[in-house]
C-alpha cells in the first residue's frame, strides 16, 4: 500500500497564514519525498539480488533513527517557553 501525505493532512483549525500555507505545502512534498526514498530502500530487501547481514540492516535502521530523532527534536524545540520577567 502506498501511502502519500498531502496537504490536507495538516489540521485547517490550525492555518496561520502564508507561512503555515508555505510549512503545509512543503512539508507535504518533503515528506513524500522521504517516503518515497524509503520504498526505494527496501527494494534492497529482495534476497535474490542483494546479500546483507542482519548487522549491517541494524546499522541502516540505526542511522535513519538517529536522524529521525535529531529531526523531531528540531520542532519540540520551537515549542519551548522562553524565559521572561
Amino acid at each position: 500500500m502506498v501511502t502519500r501525505f498531502q496537504t490536507k493532512d495538516f489540521p485547517a483549525e490550525q492555518h496561520l497564514g502564508p507561512k503555515s500555507e508555505r510549512f503545509r505545502r512543503l512539508a507535504a512534498q518533503r515528506t513524500n519525498t522521504v517516503l518515497d526514498k524509503l520504498r526505494v530502500l527496501g527494494n534492497c530487501a529482495n534476497p535474490y539480488q542483494y546479500a546483507y547481514t542482519e548487522e549491517e540492516v541494524s546499522k541502516m535502521f540505526s542511522a535513519i533513527e538517529v536522524e529521525l530523532r535529531r529531526v523531531r527534536a528540531l520542532f519540540a524545540a520551537q515549542k519551548r517557553q522562553r524565559f521572561s520577567f
